[in-house]
């Protein structure tokens, strides 16, 4: 079972359920709106379920689900770790969280400071950088599968040659993903 966290428009669970035609999902938005607009697009598709629910208390029970998603939430959320704390405990031992946000440390928030598109969203709560959101992970019990940062090809053909003159990843790509397995 997965759980898409913050879906919206719910567009994800509906990619989620294309590369998996058997995968059942679970759409959670806080907001009735777009949930209920989620319903007019997907109903017809009787593996997904929709729920209205905030992100920091699943209803869910514990050790339950196989894989969670969260495309961008982190960022919206006041506090984050609860979120990160509520999907380690919805998660069966050996789970996965794939988790996207806006990386604060990436190149075009360094070259663009307080004009970074970013930070122009009012509902944008918290920054993050990929160090911070893996000891984030790691703390709640989580390992870390896979961290990279992507952004504009331009930016990641910089990045990677920077990555390679310095022998050291330096994560200045404009997202942060992270593969993460709920320890057993």
């Amino acid at each position: 079972m997965i759980a898409d966290i913050g879906c919206e428009l719910i567009h994800s669970s509906y990619v989620i359920r294309l590369i998996n035609p058997y995968a059942r999902v679970i759409a959670i938005d806080i907001f009735e709106a777009a949930i209920r607009r989620a319903k007019e697009l997907y109903e017809s598709d009787p593996n997904i379920e929709f729920i209205v629910a905030d992100a920091t208390m699943l209803p869910m029970r514990s050790n339950s689900l196989d894989l969670v998603v969260s495309f961008e939430l982190y960022g919206h959320l006041e506090a984050p770790i609860r979120m990160i704390k509520e999907v380690h405990h919805v998660l069966k031992p050996r789970g996965i969280l794939f988790i996207t946000t806006d990386n604060a440390r990436s190149l075009g928030a360094i070259i663009k400071g307080d004009r970074w598109v970013t930070l122009q969203d009012e509902t944008r709560i918290s920054l993050t950088s990929p160090e911070q959101l893996k000891a984030n992970l790691m703390r709640v019990g989580f390992n870390i599968v896979k961290c990279i940062t992507h952004g504009f090809s331009i930016l990641n053909t910089i990045e990677n040659i920077l990555n390679c003159i310095l022998c050291a990843p330096l994560g200045l790509g404009a997202e942060i993903i992270i593969v993460a397995e709920k320890r057993s």
